[in-house]
């Protein structure tokens, strides 16, 4: 991967970080779009989890149609990262302990004081994390600051992510 290629994954990984609260797109019953506010991490290979219910229903549709979307919006500066990929339950191999903490610090750095996740104010604990596998991952920039064009787009280069 050259130094652009890194610096522009860099860049798309920072904005997700950065503006962790996104909405999911998952297909539900009769060709149905089903849409959610979310809270998503992002590790080093562009991987991406959510934390749900297994009976809510964007779980329950991605078991049965994984492709799915995401997108996070910083509406300050007019910037979206759009993902399109593939979710899967977390199961036994991809330890849902260790990946817990890294979505709780998402969620008490980001969290703000008058919203709090639907799944945060359910009681109990049984609790579903869900894997996205990105196909792709495009940022777009709307803003114009009289030295960029108005629109600047970065394709991440998913091999060898960061």
């Amino acid at each position: 991967m050259d130094t652009q290629q890194a610096n522009d994954n860099r860049t798309v990984y920072e904005f997700i970080t950065n503006n962790p609260c996104g909405t999911i797109a998952t297909h539900g019953d009769e060709g149905r779009i089903n849409l959610a506010n979310v809270f998503a991490y992002v590790d080093n290979n562009f991987f991406l989890y959510i934390v749900t219910r297994p009976d809510h229903r964007k779980s329950l549709n991605i078991k049965e149609h994984p492709q799915t979307s995401l997108i996070f919006t910083d509406q300050n500066d007019v910037t979206q990262v759009e993902v399109i990929g593939v979710g899967k339950p977390v199961d036994e191999t991809e330890s849902v302990a260790e990946l817990l903490p890294n979505i709780q610090e998402v969620l008490t750095r980001h969290k703000s004081a008058y919203w709090v996740p639907p799944v945060s104010q359910i009681e109990g604990e049984n609790y579903a994390v869900v894997k996205i596998v990105p196909e792709s991952i495009t940022y777009r920039s709307y803003a114009k600051d009289g030295t960029e064009p108005a629109l600047k787009e970065i394709s991440v280069l998913l091999e060898g992510s960061l």
